[in-house]
């Protein structure tokens, strides 16, 4: 059927902490690494498309990367027409 979520998992036991940032939103969400291990879902429902994500990483020992990314359901997935 239809994809309703999008999961965000880590492979990397080096990474401390996750920022997510929806840019169309104010509001932004951070994890620690333990949370990502297991996952974390984003609803599509809960969400305007296009989603654009900025994921911003602190790694142990100070560093950080960090990431954008843009999902777009298709209409059929969004229940538009």
């Amino acid at each position: 059927g239809p994809r309703s979520h999008l999961l965000i998992r880590l492979k990397t036991t080096n990474i401390g902490k996750v920022r997510i940032i929806n840019k169309a939103s104010p509001m932004e969400h951070e994890f620690d690494a333990t949370h990502l291990l297991r996952g974390v879902v984003i609803d599509k429902t809960k969400h305007e498309p296009p989603l654009n994500l900025e994921i911003e990483l602190e790694f142990y020992g100070g560093q950080t990367d960090k990431g954008s990314l843009q999902v777009n359901w298709s209409p059929s997935e969004t229940g538009g027409e």
